[in-house]
């Protein structure tokens, strides 16, 4: 089915290099599974360790959704392990929370 006039056109090409048009709402497809699923499976957070730019030689962690910070560390760490450790402590508490809402 060719794409309505108005309606603005995504141009995929196929293994011969011929260029065809679909539209916008045929490319978005059907959305993100149920939330139900997601919940089972895994939870949508990760963390970063990141130096401290206040402290040189001292690590910060944040966890976050997406680009979204939900949590920052309290305090700096000496070394990265410790963060990490910490972070991971900390996510896993936050996700626990997470699903009990959900």
């Amino acid at each position: 089915m060719a794409p309505s006039r108005g309606m603005p056109r995504l141009y995929r090409a196929d293994e011969n290099g011929t260029r065809t048009a679909t539209s916008i709402v045929l490319a978005i497809g059907t959305g993100p599974p149920h939330i139900g699923v997601m919940i089972d499976e895994a939870h949508p957070f990760m963390f970063n360790v990141d130096a401290d730019p206040l402290r040189a030689g001292r690590y910060r962690w944040t966890v976050c959704e997406g680009i979204q910070i939900h949590l920052r560390s309290p305090q700096s760490y000496a070394t990265q392990r410790e963060a990490k450790e910490d972070a991971d402590k900390a996510m896993s508490r936050f996700a626990a929370h997470w699903r009990e809402r959900y």
